[in-house]
């Protein structure tokens, strides 16, 4: 609950120094923030769609055709208002602080997956250090992803990470579609290793 900018420094010096924990953490909040400023964007965005089309309907004469109620609208518009109010609020834990390139966030979910730290190997293996709306920023990262997330996700596994072996079990299953996890995206279907 403290705030981000209270622990930044701390937290990047330590996972500067090579502790797997802090890399973690600092990499989990700045996905966590990236993820708030832009879920933000679109709570605001339909608040003022919300009142734009409020403002319309409630301009329209009731026999010109208008068949959504007043009350329908208000509780549109408060659903929208209290959905961006949250988001505002949420925010506020990353406030002051600048968000790394996306390169930098997955930078330091790899270095905790390689040190052994076990949720990190789950998350970058899985590939969700990287974000699909920011791909073309890290197509170095994941060209060095793709020679190392297999051997990842299976030293997970090895420690007995159950995610990790369903995430796999999935990406080698001949039942998903192509557009599952980049893990699946790295391996061939097969039925046997995917029940193995």
């Amino acid at each position: 609950e403290t705030p981000l900018r209270d622990t930044l420094a701390d937290l990047q010096r330590r996972a500067d120094r090579g502790e797997a924990g802090a890399a973690c953490r600092l990499a989990a909040e700045w996905t966590y923030c990236h993820g708030l400023d832009s879920r933000m964007r679109r709570d605001e965005a339909s608040l003022r769609a919300n009142e734009r089309m409020a403002e319309r309907l409630t301009s329209m004469p009731q026999d010109a055709g208008r068949q959504v109620p007043v009350e329908a609208l208000e509780r549109s518009l408060d659903r929208a208002q209290a959905q961006a109010d949250r988001s505002r609020e949420q925010l506020q834990h990353c406030q002051d602080v600048t968000l790394p390139k996306p390169s930098e966030v997955a930078r330091y979910w790899r270095q905790a997956a390689l040190a052994g730290h076990l949720p990190s190997m789950r998350n970058y293996a899985v590939g969700n250090a990287f974000r699909r709306n920011q791909v073309l920023d890290n197509l170095p990262a994941l060209e060095v992803y793709r020679q190392e997330a297999l051997k990842i996700a299976e030293a997970a596994i090895a420690r007995g990470d159950l995610p990790t072996a369903v995430a796999l079990a999935g990406a080698y299953s001949p039942l998903k579609s192509r557009e599952g996890t980049y893990l699946s995206q790295l391996v061939d279907d097969d039925a046997g290793k995917s029940l193995a």
